[in-house]
């Protein structure tokens, strides 16, 4: 299905918080990787959205899974992101917002340290 989608789009959004309702639980994180890698090979855009910072609807600060996913989209070269429930029902909508502009212009363009 994700094919065809692709052949008929110039880009794909992936609505992270509407897969729990199609995809079982466990699968989630393959099928995200699966469709980061296509969309990769299709050269079109990706927008990962909703979800990336939900803990930001109650807190300042982000957690720490969700600063390693993101930032593993952004290894993946992600066309984009956007936040839904941080931004239009959070309390920090603002601090939201510029955390991921901070984590996408850090990890955009800084090197890795070497190990």
């Amino acid at each position: 299905k994700l094919k065809d989608i692709a052949k008929q789009c110039q880009g794909i959004m992936l609505g992270r918080g509407d897969l729990f309702a199609e995809i079982p639980l466990l699968e989630i994180a393959h099928y995200h990787n699966n469709v980061v890698e296509y969309m990769k090979k299709t050269q079109k855009p990706l927008i990962i959205a909703t979800y990336l910072l939900d803990s930001m609807k109650n807190s300042p600060v982000p957690s720490l899974p969700e600063i390693n996913e993101i930032y593993r989209y952004i290894e993946a070269k992600v066309g984009g992101f956007m936040l839904v429930g941080e931004v239009s029902t959070g309390k920090y909508p603002k601090e939201a917002l510029e955390f991921l502009v901070s984590m996408i212009n850090r990890y955009h363009t800084i090197k890795k340290p070497p190990l």
